[in-house]
């Protein structure tokens, strides 16, 4: 089940990489008028090495609806049965094309879907050069060479300024202690690396960019579509499941017991558990630190259950304080939150805010990013 989600997470922050540098410009989209939801879409991803043509690496359902994104990988060695033959999942799209393909996801979850994007590891290296040199900090010496897969890998810790292919084979290393966790934690900071990048070309250089995954990728999107995707992809909360299977003679089949079960997720049937009662705080900062992710320090560190936790690995420059701020909406949760939050950072000193000047410049800086602060009950702008 590890290694289902890390390559579920992987693919997609591939796909997070690929929309976000395209439409980094785009600074205000109403994501209702798109599309209505829920909305289904795919996601097909292949290894760099391999062509358009070949099998299918990982495949993923998502679902979107009202602020929740959720995917469901789908195991490449699934056996179905196609036109009275077994086949794998994996193979339809390479022998009977895309539509088919498409038509099986369909039948096995009982939905419709209505877009997909289909691209390999490869388009990240040309999309690299167009907005290159993109500046990543290495934690840790890295070397490796297999000629096989073409990857010749001598960075050095410190910040480096990538080109293309470098980028791509920095991604694709996964030869240290943390293994595939550490190769996530890479393409966090490539996706970033690579926003920053972009953002400062001009916007000659931002179409060119577009025309080319465009060109690169196969896609059903049309372009208010695909905005309005970013904008979930970017603002909504995600949830990572799976087709259920089971093993029967060495295949992987479907879970028929719980095939019922699956579909009511997909369709968002299933009523979950309230979470009315949960506190939802939203996470930002004032510094850059190349050494660590932001993401991995909040959610490692977070001690308290009965919250939800959103975090923005982006830097609100020009603050004053030197300190932790946090913004609380009710005071009838101001302890509660206060308490939580020195336990689980007993490090940071945090003092609560009320100036408007400072408050009005944070709701600025977060709607750049699209976000209602209204849902959170609490923002907390973190310093070192």
């Amino acid at each position: 089940m590890k290694e289902i989600v890390l390559k579920i997470i992987g693919v997609t922050l591939s796909l997070l990489i690929i929309i976000s540098i395209v439409f980094s410009i785009v600074n205000n989209i109403n994501i209702k008028d798109n599309f209505k939801t829920p909305y289904y879409f795919l996601v097909i991803g292949i290894d760099s090495i391999e062509e358009y043509d070949s099998r299918t690496d990982t495949l993923l359902l998502g679902a979107i609806n009202n602020n929740e994104i959720r995917f469901f990988h789908i195991p490449r060695d699934l056996l179905i049965k196609f036109e009275n033959q077994e086949r794998r999942i994996n193979s339809i799209y390479s022998i009977f094309g895309m539509e088919n393909l498409i038509n099986q996801v369909e039948k096995i979850s009982q939905i419709q879907i209505e877009d997909y994007i289909f691209f390999n590891y490869e388009i990240f290296k040309n999309i690299g050069n167009m907005i290159s040199p993109i500046k990543i900090y290495i934690e840790n010496d890295m070397k490796y060479i297999d000629y096989h897969q073409d990857l010749n890998i001598n960075f050095e810790k410190g910040v480096n300024n990538l080109n293309g292919e470098e980028l791509l084979s920095y991604m694709r290393f996964r030869h240290d202690a943390l293994g595939d966790i550490g190769r996530i934690e890479r393409q966090k900071k490539a996706l970033y690396a690579m926003l920053e990048s972009a953002q400062s070309k001009g916007f000659r250089s931002l179409f060119d960019i577009f025309q080319y995954v465009q060109e690169n990728t196969k896609n059903s999107f049309e372009l208010k579509k695909m905005m309005s995707l970013y904008s979930y992809l970017r603002s909504s909360e995600f949830v990572f499941d799976s087709l259920p299977t089971v093993i029967e003679d060495n295949y992987l089949l479907i879970n028929e017991d719980e095939l019922d079960s699956f579909r009511d997720k997909v369709k968002f049937n299933k009523k979950e558990e309230s979470s009315d009662q949960q506190l939802r705080i939203l996470f930002s900062k004032n510094y850059q630190n190349y050494d660590y992710s932001f993401y991995t320090y909040i959610f490692n560190n977070w001690k308290n259950r009965g919250y939800k936790l959103r975090v923005l690995d982006n830097r609100i420059e020009n603050l004053s304080s030197d300190k932790s701020m946090v913004f609380i909406k009710n005071n009838t949760y101001k302890s509660k939150i206060m308490e939580d939050l020195g336990k689980s950072f007993p490090k940071n000193n945090f003092i609560t805010i009320t100036e408007n000047k400072v408050y009005l410049q944070v709701i600025d800086f977060l709607s750049n990013y699209l976000i209602d602060t209204t849902d959170y009950d609490a923002l907390v702008i973190m310093n070192e």
